[in-house]
């Protein structure tokens, strides 16, 4: 059988030779200038134990192999996966932060008893057409502003999963941490299905403080990170997500960030991960809080990664398996409001609604829904032909709504970002 290159693969050369990586098998190698020479003039390779290796980290392929046909039928089969639901529940528009970057209008509006009742309908409803995979995202304005909605639900699903053998229910939340304390922490443990807590923390105490204020601006910093020190003393599976949201404010604070993280005992627990997230202008305010463009920031996005490197700690990587830029773009995915409407995702709230849950607890849809999940991004002639298609897969729809750049802010700095994972895996 014949081999030739794989169209993904990524040569980055190096003081000590060449790192190859592969964006669609995952897979990452440094070779030295010979190896990478033999590499280089793959019809003078005999030896089938070394072409069998090449075949398996995805470097080479068959000659008849067609790897973008490949990715576009293991993109349809996961967008188009009619056996999982995974929704965002805002369970209340409001809010008791005053963040700056915020996005949303907070028009005062939660998930009452009624909402709730045509949610459990709507459950009950998918499960009969044959979801038998549910991932909830309990999401706001501030979802424990609203905690009794989340609790009612969870109980429902914890006895309906009992009642139906190979149902997986897997929920997770978003939170600003403000009323995260112990006892709260618990119930969640205790009656939930929450597998993990995201909450952001947007720097070290006086850079978040700037961003992460009460509606009287009073800083927020001390009492989250002491809800997140109380709750990590309680005995439990759910793992927390501390985010960032990088803006040209915090981005020059990473190190010292870090080091109130490893003062409070957060930095390195085993149930903690960190996310690094850019802070996107999506009212276009063209504030001096947002990078200029994906470039300006993917360059600083790698001396955060350097300076995470330095911390002892991983920086995160791209999932070969992932074959969707983002879970809205497949079916069954929606952000839900307080009033039952459905939109595209949950940067999207508010605008783009794209159908509804009516009383009887059954999706309508609107004709925008089928013109966004029947995107094809394999007739973008720009992404057909990019190496980082399989990391990337179109980039984000909701940005390409808008007109912005759409493509994902590490291919810009992609070579930086190969170096970073090589010297990572020498320390």
């Amino acid at each position: 059988m014949e081999y030739k290159y794989s169209r993904y693969n990524v040569v980055v050369k190096d003081e000590d030779g060449f790192f190859l990586h592969n964006t669609k098998s995952g897979y990452m190698v440094q070779m030295d200038k010979m190896n990478y020479e033999t590499f280089s003039e793959l019809n003078k390779v005999t030896d089938n134990e070394t072409l069998e290796t090449f075949k398996n980290m995805g470097f080479i392929v068959y000659s008849d192999t067609d790897e973008v046909e490949e990715l576009y039928f293991n993109n349809m089969r996961m967008k188009y996966d009619s056996t999982k639901l995974h929704v965002t529940v805002q369970t209340t528009n409001m809010c008791n932060f005053s963040c700056p970057y915020c996005y949303q209008d907070h028009i005062p509006a939660t998930f009452d008893q009624n909402s709730q009742e045509i949610f459990i309908k709507f459950i009950d409803n998918s499960i009969s057409r044959g979801i038998n995979n549910i991932r909830i995202h309990w999401f706001g304005g501030e979802p424990t502003l609203n905690v009794d909605c989340i609790l009612n639900i969870e109980k429902y699903l914890t006895k309906l999963q009992a009642n139906n053998n190979g149902l997986e229910i897997s929920n997770y939340i978003t939170t600003n941490g403000y009323s995260l304390d112990a006892n709260l922490y618990k119930n969640f443990t205790e009656y939930t299905n929450i597998k993990d807590i995201q909450i952001t923390i947007d720097g070290p105490e006086e850079i978040h403080n700037l961003t992460r204020i009460t509606h009287s601006k009073e800083g927020t910093y001390s009492r989250i990170i002491n809800n997140i020190v109380s709750c990590l003393k309680i005995d439990s599976d759910i793992t927390f997500t501390i985010r960032i949201n990088l803006n040209t404010n915090n981005v020059n604070y990473i190190s010292e960030y870090l080091t109130e993280m490893e003062k409070h005992g957060i930095l390195t627990n085993d149930r903690v991960d960190f996310s690094f997230q850019q802070t996107h202008d999506f009212n276009h305010e063209k504030s001096d809080l947002y990078f200029k463009n994906k470039n300006d920031y993917a360059k600083s996005l790698i001396q955060v990664y350097k300076t995470i490197i330095n911390k002892g700690l991983g920086i995160p990587r791209y999932s070969s398996m992932k074959y969707c830029n983002c879970l809205f773009d497949c079916i069954n995915t929606f952000l839900i409001s307080p009033d039952m409407k459905l939109y595209h995702c949950s940067a999207t709230s508010g605008t783009n609604c794209v159908g509804k849950i009516s009383e009887d607890g059954e999706m309508v849809l609107y004709s925008n829904y089928y013109s966004k999940i029947n995107r094809n991004i394999f007739e973008k002639e720009k992404c057909k032909e990019c190496k980082y298609l399989p990391i990337c897969f179109g980039g984000c729809y909701n940005l390409e709504t808008l007109g912005d750049d759409e493509c994902i802010p590490e291919k810009y700095q992609y070579n930086e970002l190969i170096r970073l994972y090589g010297y990572e895996s020498t320390i």
